[in-house]
């Protein structure tokens, strides 16, 4: 069985029938084709289903004037990629992602404001996942190549001084 990480560009792609460009029905070609392979299994994460249903229903016209459309609407989404497995986000993916981000930045000197922070962090995210569940994945987003690569060369958790859930502290509030 393999397993394969969906970024969602590809997702969107495959499920969005306003988005029908060359690139997009080049997508939608590959989702379809593993997803229909019996050997595969299609696994995202919550962050990769929370960019989906934002993404791909705005797409589609989803609003919240009516509650009960709105609820509709994001059901019909979730049944799209119902056959998603969803694997969760832990501390050492979410560790390695950071330290991919920094080293990332050095390396191509990318400045703060030419970078799209908010995009880029979760595609280390999505990266560090992958490799460190043993999953294929399926992107054709430009920079995944450049992050793949340098995760070859820094595997995770190579810092010594690693967080972890034990050094944290509880503050009550007084």
């Amino acid at each position: 069985m393999r397993k394969v990480f969906f970024d969602n560009n590809m997702l969107s792609s495959a499920f969005n029938p306003k988005k029908d460009d060359a690139t997009d029905r080049r997508r939608r070609e590959i989702v379809k084709a593993l997803l229909s392979d019996p050997e595969v299994l299609p696994v995202i994460t919550p962050l990769v289903r929370f960019e989906f249903l934002c993404g791909c229903g705005e797409g589609r016209g989803v609003c919240c004037e009516l509650p009960n459309e709105l609820e509709t609407a994001l059901a019909k989404l979730e049944d799209e990629i119902a056959v998603f497995d969803e694997i969760l986000v832990r501390e050492k993916e979410v560790r390695w992602a950071a330290e991919l981000f920094y080293l990332y930045k050095d390396r191509y000197q990318i400045k703060d404001e030419k970078i799209n922070r908010y995009k880029r962090a979760f595609d280390f995210l999505y990266c560090a996942c992958a490799d460190i569940n043993n999953l294929e994945t399926v992107s054709d987003d430009g920079h995944i190549k450049n992050i793949q690569e340098l995760m070859q060369e820094h595997p995770p958790n190579r810092f010594k001084a690693a967080m972890t859930c034990q050094n944290a502290q509880t503050f009550k509030p007084s």
